[in-house]
């Protein structure tokens, strides 16, 4: 499953924010990614305590996100462009920031195990999901 780890100040975001910021990386990664189900799209947010972060000798604004998107391989490089263009544009709308507040990466994994499972090539989702075992499907919610 796609995974995006947002990092920021403690504090910064707000539930709301986010909530905002988790659909928006959730339906970027959907709709750039080839239709990829939303339910298996995971956001983590970690947050930072102060005086942790630092570029250039100098603590980074407390405005700024990192997003780090790691998904399977099999993606054109027009298809992350424009996954990192969105992300950094909805995601600065989110937080009411300029874009330059938010810098996104997105990463290959050559090769992943999640629910007990080796994924499958992008597009085989369905039938990957539909062999997991019942009793994980339910505790994930994936249908």
């Amino acid at each position: 499953m796609p995974t995006y780890t947002c990092t920021c100040s403690a504090g910064r975001l707000s539930p709301t924010e986010k909530q905002s910021i988790v659909n928006s990386i959730t339906k970027v990664h959907s709709e750039e990614g080839g239709n990829v189900p939303q339910y298996l799209v995971q956001v983590v947010f970690n947050e930072l305590a102060p005086g942790n972060h630092f570029i250039n000798k100098r603590l980074v604004p407390k405005d700024q996100l990192w997003v780090n998107g790691l998904i399977r391989a099999g993606r054109s490089d027009a298809q992350k462009t424009a996954m990192v263009k969105r992300i950094m544009s909805e995601c600065s709308e989110a937080m009411g920031v300029d874009p330059s507040f938010v810098w996104a990466y997105i990463c290959d994994a050559e090769k992943t195990a999640e629910f007990g499972s080796v994924l499958p090539e992008p597009g085989q989702e369905k039938a990957w999901v539909e062999a997991i075992p019942k009793e994980v499907r339910d505790r994930y919610g994936l249908y």
